[in-house]
C-alpha cells in the first residue's frame, strides 16, 4: 500500500468515526436527556417528525417542569407516613416490651424506602432547581416573586441574559474569524499590533436564539411587530419586518454579536419617509438588529458586571406586563439546565414510587391470602 493509499484509508477511516458520532449523538436519549439546551441550534441531520415526536417526549420527561409537577403529585407524597411509621415499628420489633410478641412487617421497610428518597429528591429539587422554574411552577413562589421588588425581579432578569453573554478572546490565529464585521476586526487588529490582548464579547449562536425566540414570543402574546435595519439599493437606511425566529443557525457561525433593541417611535417614525419603511409601523414596534461583537481589553472584561457590551435597551422589553411572559420564556430557558441533578431527582422519584408501589403489591398479597383461608 502506497503513501497515496494510506492517505485514502485513513480518510476513509475518520469519515466513518466522524458519521457514527454524528449517528450516535443524533439518536442517543441519553444525548437528548443531558442537552442543557432548549432549542436544537445545531442539527446535525435534519430529523422526521416521529424523531423530532419522540426526542422532546423523552426531553420533556427529564425537564425541571415535569420534575417539578412530581414534587407536588400525592402519588408521590404517599410513602412520607412510613419515614415515621416504620422506625417506631421496628423499634417494638427489636425491643420486644412485655406482654408484646411483634415482628416487624417487611412491606414497612419498602414504604420506609419510598419516603426517604422521595425526601432526597425533594432536597435535591429544592436545592437544584433553577429559579425562574420554581417562580414559574409553583404557586407560593410565584406569588413571592411577584411581590419582590421591580428592581430585584429586573436584577435577576438581567443575570440570566449575562449569562448568555460570551467573551473570547482574539489571537492572531483566530482574527480571520471576525473579518467580515469590519469595525471590530479594525479594532482587534490595532489591539494585537500593539502588543495588547482583547476579547469579542456579545451573544453566540445559542443566546442569539434564545433572545430572538423571547422576543417573538412577546411579539405573538403582545401584538406588536418586530423590524430590522436593512440597506436599500439607494444607499439609504431602511426598515423591514424581521423573519423569525431562526430555527436551526450553522455549526460555522462561532462569531458572537452585540444586540440592541429599541422602541419604533424613538425615531425611525419620525426620521424615516414611508416609502423607507416596509410594513406598518406603530409606536408599540420594537426594532432589533444584531451588530458586530464588542471589542474589550482584559481589564475590561474583569471589571465587567454590566450588560451593554452585550445588549443594550433592554428595558423595551422589561415592562411590567410582560413580566409573566418572560418569566415563563426564561423558566424554559433553564428547564434543562443541571442535567446530571435532573436525572437524579427523577429517578430518585421514580424509585419511591416503584417502593411504594411494591409495598401496596405487598399488603395486597396478604389481604388476598386472609380471603383464601
Amino acid at each position: 500500500m502506497d503513501e497515496q493509499e494510506k492517505d485514502i484509508y485513513q480518510m476513509v477511516k475518520r469519515n466513518r468515526r466522524r458519521e457514527k458520532i454524528r449517528n450516535f449523538i443524533h439518536k442517543s436519549k441519553l444525548v437528548w436527556v443531558l442537552d442543557p439546551y432548549p432549542y436544537e441550534t445545531h442539527k446535525l441531520k435534519p430529523r422526521s417528525i416521529v424523531e423530532n415526536f419522540k426526542r422532546e417526549k423523552v426531553r420533556q420527561t427529564y425537564s425541571w417542569h415535569n420534575i417539578s409537577r412530581l414534587q407536588n403529585e400525592k402519588a408521590y407524597k404517599a410513602g412520607l407516613a412510613g419515614i415515621i411509621t416504620a422506625p417506631i415499628l421496628a423499634s417494638l420489633a427489636i425491643n420486644q416490651p412485655l406482654f408484646v410478641s411483634f415482628e416487624f412487617p417487611i412491606q414497612m421497610a419498602f414504604i420506609f424506602l419510598s419516603g426517604i428518597l422521595f425526601v432526597l429528591a425533594g432536597m435535591i429539587y429544592n436545592y437544584r432547581v433553577p429559579t425562574f422554574v420554581k417562580a414559574y411552577m409553583e404557586a407560593e413562589e410565584n406569588k413571592k416573586y411577584k411581590a419582590a421588588p421591580i428592581g430585584q425581579i429586573h436584577s435577576s432578569i438581567f443575570f440570566e441574559f449575562l449569562n448568555l453573554g460570551r467573551a473570547t478572546e482574539i489571537t492572531p490565529k483566530n482574527l480571520h474569524e471576525i473579518q467580515n464585521h469590519q469595525m471590530a476586526y479594525e479594532t482587534a487588529g490595532l489591539l494585537l499590533r500593539q502588543g495588547g490582548a482583547c476579547y469579542k464579547v456579545g451573544f453566540d449562536v445559542v443566546g442569539q436564539a434564545y433572545i430572538e425566540r423571547l422576543i417573538y414570543k412577546l411579539s405573538e402574546k403582545k401584538k406588536f411587530k418586530v423590524f430590522e435595519e436593512y440597506r436599500r439599493k439607494d444607499g439609504e437606511l431602511g426598515l423591514r419586518e424581521r423573519m423569525g425566529p431562526c430555527t436551526t443557525y450553522s455549526s460555522r457561525s462561532i462569531y458572537v454579536r452585540h444586540l440592541k433593541m429599541e422602541k419604533a417611535c424613538k425615531h425611525y417614525i419620525s426620521v424615516l419617509t414611508p416609502e423607507r419603511v416596509e410594513g406598518e409601523l406603530s409606536e408599540e414596534d420594537i426594532v432589533i438588529n444584531f451588530y458586530d461583537p464588542y471589542i474589550q481589553t482584559p481589564d475590561q472584561i474583569d471589571k465587567q458586571d454590566q450588560l451593554e457590551p452585550y445588549t443594550s435597551d433592554l428595558s423595551v422589553i422589561l415592562k411590567e406586563d410582560y413580566l409573566d411572559i418572560l418569566v415563563e420564556e426564561i423558566s424554559y430557558w433553564q428547564s434543562w439546565q443541571r442535567p446530571l441533578s435532573r436525572v437524579l431527582a427523577l429517578w430518585l422519584y421514580r424509585l419511591s414510587l416503584l417502593s411504594f408501589s411494591l409495598f401496596l403489591i405487598y399488603q395486597a398479597s396478604i389481604v388476598w391470602g386472609a380471603l383464601q383461608i
